[in-house]
């Protein structure tokens, strides 16, 4: 599948464990409605798909 993808599902799956270094200090994208919790997942994941070309 290739470097950037693998790469990617890694930091999906991992997101949320604390030693995830790619999304940074948990206290900064927690609320209570979990929308913080969504942007930061679309910037880190969604956005580095998008940059994958054949």
């Amino acid at each position: 599948m290739g470097t950037i993808y693998s790469e990617v599902v890694v930091t999906c799956l991992t997101c949320l464990d604390p030693e995830n270094a790619d999304f940074g200090n948990e206290d900064e994208f927690q609320d209570e409605d979990g929308i913080l919790v969504g942007v930061r997942y679309i910037e880190k994941v969604i956005m580095r798909l998008n940059g994958i070309s054949i």
